[in-house]
């Protein structure tokens, strides 16, 4: 996964994210690697443990990118109370159709048992309860793109933390459906514990 500091207002290309289970890597690129340690470009980041600092439950992450895409609009139809379609239109060369609606995230957590307790206290951090997403699906039902923005400007964090923007954008691109994935680790040697350094705040 890359990630895209740009609408932090940050320089430099996007970050090089690699998720195992509730731990991401996040890889640096050199600009912003100088901060580190000698010899390390890699950041580790345990999920559970950076969540309990600002009271959420960060390990739903890693359950909801695991999920089926195939199923998402399925899910999205059940936490809404309506889907539209926008329209017909290409992903990465694919024709797709286009479908707008706004997530309910009470109705999502008890559709989502798994990840109920993640949903109930992103809700808590985020102070509201809808999600506004768009979404693209390939004649197979397979979700090709997601996109939405979540509003910061009542959660916990920005109240906690100067700087954090008032909002921040995703867009995930769904892409090469049944070819086998291997993300590797980073080698140990090039990765700082964010959680060692920071004392587990």
């Amino acid at each position: 996964m890359l990630i895209d500091l740009s609408q932090f207002g940050l320089p430099g290309p996007p970050i090089d994210a690699v998720f195992d289970n509730a731990t991401v890597y996040e890889k640096f690129p050199k600009a912003l690697a100088a901060a580190l340690p000698p010899g390390k470009s890699w950041v580790k980041v345990d999920l559970a443990t950076a969540g309990r600092s600002v009271g959420v439950d960060l390990r739903g992450l890693s359950q909801t990118q695991a999920g089926d895409p195939s199923q998402t609009l399925d899910y999205l139809r059940g936490a809404s109370d309506n889907v539209t379609r926008v329209g017909t239109e290409d992903v990465r060369g694919t024709s797709t159709a286009h479908y707008r609606a706004v997530i309910d995230l009470n109705k999502a957590a008890d559709q989502s048992p798994t990840a109920r307790d993640a949903i109930k206290s992103t809700i808590k951090l985020l102070g509201s309860s809808t999600q506004p997403v768009d979404a693209w699906v390939d004649a197979q039902g397979r979700v090709r793109r997601l996109k939405y923005t979540v509003d910061l400007s009542k959660s916990k964090v920005a109240a906690s933390t100067p700087g954090v923007p008032g909002s921040v954008a995703f867009t995930l691109d769904l892409f090469d459906f049944g070819v086998p994935v291997q993300a590797a680790l980073p080698p140990p040697d090039q990765v700082v514990d964010l959680n060692a350094i920071t004392g587990g705040r």
